[in-house]
């Protein structure tokens, strides 16, 4: 009887355990909040909760409760056990977004990812603190990539002429590199090691140029032709309502690659705010349309309507008034791309219908309204078989698409391939004064931004019914540039969601 007593309080006593076990389980709550930048020491509990909604499942039992902090959670992940699944503070939006991020392309600290080291470590292998932009064009089996104004290390100890204030950055990468893995940047270099910023020299004392390539003198496009990288500067500005906006631009070639040199060999638009009452104004009819510019290289026989109808040419897309711009449509000769009197101007109807080629600029027709145009690019995407513009914009804001059959239109509505709330870009690694901890700009706690959206032609890919664009975009804040990656339908060329 005492042996059976003593089984049976074994038996009790596991039974408790079991018990307790699972009720315990039930009990315990998982907390999980993205804009947590301690991960060394996240457990899981309430001050120290996990910033991935996926390593809070994974860390929670079987009965278990996971309370998510609200926002967006840009994850694939499978949940295979049963839990209770809360959010805090309003809706969590848990998923893999179509559009996202792949990686921070430069710097040393990627600080959405807990201050974990980028790929590229920039600034310590390279001397690059902090970058935007990030133009491709391929050329020679490689990437480049064109950087805007640079930020160098050592900047409060002052600059070197090899990286002057707010020098732009070039660099390349295999043209085979697998996107999805990010890839590796490598920088035309000072003898020092550290990058070399670019220089636009001009060897004719007649047009003089002066062009220091500083702030706001930046590299807007480019694109291969003729056994050399020809690329589109702006340079000059001018402040309106408070704001400096560049008010020139010009072409120019990369003759000297180990030295970073480009030769000045005209200008491309020149927007004179001087040319009307009250002074400044805001009258494009006087020029500057094609400030930023996105240059796309076409066999003419694959593009009925362009002024020549075999040999190659450039097709040139443009923006005028920095932000303030709807886009414009340019074409020269590939032969004749060294003569600016070469260069015709589209000129559409409301409908997007192509009217006629003029020799000038005035001419050129807006292609649809939405001034606010500023950084941008255009590719052909032979998935969609259409014309493919990106563009960034205020309102709305984030990172807009537009899709059309023909260079000059018609374009369709527009589409907003990246939101900065809803694809994980504020709060993730888009900095938003008091929901983040991903800022570099401090003390000002300056609010980041989406801009400079940049696809790279050569990774494009699709299948079936999709189509995968990969593409650069920069932050302000931090000031970096990434790599992102988007996905269309092929049916009506609008994203996945």
């Amino acid at each position: 009887m005492k042996v059976l007593r003593k089984s049976l309080l074994k038996m009790l006593l596991a039974l408790f355990v079991v018990v307790s076990l699972i009720v315990g389980a039930h009990a315990q709550t998982t907390y999980v909040d993205h804009t947590n930048n301690k991960c060394d020491s996240a457990n899981g509990a309430k001050d120290q909760p996990y910033r991935t909604f996926s390593e809070g499942i994974n860390k929670t039992p079987e009965g278990g409760k996971v309370e998510t902090r609200f926002g967006v959670y840009n994850e694939q992940l499978t949940i295979s056990k049963r839990l209770t699944l809360t959010s805090s503070g309003g809706p969590a939006r848990i998923g893999l977004n179509s559009t996202r991020k792949i990686c921070q392309l430069t710097g040393d600290i990627d600080l959405e990812r807990c201050a974990r080291q980028t790929r590229n470590q920039t600034n310590t292998r390279f001397k690059l603190q902090g970058t935007d932009l990030g133009i491709p064009v391929e050329h020679n089996n490689r990437i480049y990539f064109l950087f805007g104004d640079s930020i160098p290390t050592g900047v409060d100890s002052g600059y070197t002429p090899d990286r002057p204030p707010s020098g732009d950055a070039v660099a390349w990468i295999d043209a085979n590199a697998n996107p999805d893995l990010c890839f590796d940047l490598n920088f035309i270099t000072a003898p020092d090691g550290g990058y070399l910023s670019p220089k636009v020299v001009s060897y004719s004392p007649d047009p003089y140029i002066e062009f220091s390539l500083g702030g706001l003198e930046v590299p807007s496009g480019a694109f291969s032709a003729n056994g050399k990288i020809y690329a589109f500067f702006t340079t000059a500005f001018v402040k309106i309502d408070g704001v400096e906006i560049m008010r020139r631009s010009a072409l120019t070639r990369l003759d000297d690659e180990n030295r970073n040199l480009f030769t000045y060999l005209y200008d491309v638009s020149n927007f004179d705010p001087y040319s009307c009452a009250p002074v400044p104004c805001l009258n494009q009819s006087v020029g500057g349309k094609f400030i930023n510019i996105s240059p796309v290289v076409v066999n003419n026989a694959d593009v009925p309507g362009l002024p020549q109808a075999t040999g190659q040419g450039v097709l040139m897309w443009g923006s005028g008034l920095y932000r303030r711009s709807d886009p414009y449509l340019a074409y020269v000769p590939l032969g004749s791309v060294e003569n600016k009197n070469a260069w015709l101007y589209a000129v559409v109807d409301a409908n997007g219908n192509l009217l006629r080629w003029s020799e000038n600029e005035a001419d050129a027709t807006s292609l649809f309204n939405h001034s606010c145009v500023g950084e941008f690019s255009v590719t052909w995407n032979p998935y969609l078989n259409k014309w493919l513009m990106l563009y960034n914009c205020a309102s709305p804001d984030g990172i807009n698409y537009r899709v059309s059959d023909t260079p000059w239109g018609k374009w369709e509505e527009r589409g907003l391939l990246f939101d900065p709330a809803a694809d994980g870009g504020k709060c993730h690694f888009i900095h938003e004064p008091g929901c983040d901890f991903v800022f570099e700009r401090d003390p000002d706690n300056a609010r980041g931004g989406a801009y400079g959206p940049y696809v790279i032609p050569s990774f494009t890919k699709g299948d079936a019914t999709t189509t995968t664009i990969y593409w650069t975009l920069s932050t302000w804040n931090p000031y970096q540039a990434v790599l992102m990656k988007s996905t269309l339908r092929r049916s009506d060329a609008r994203r996945v969601n």
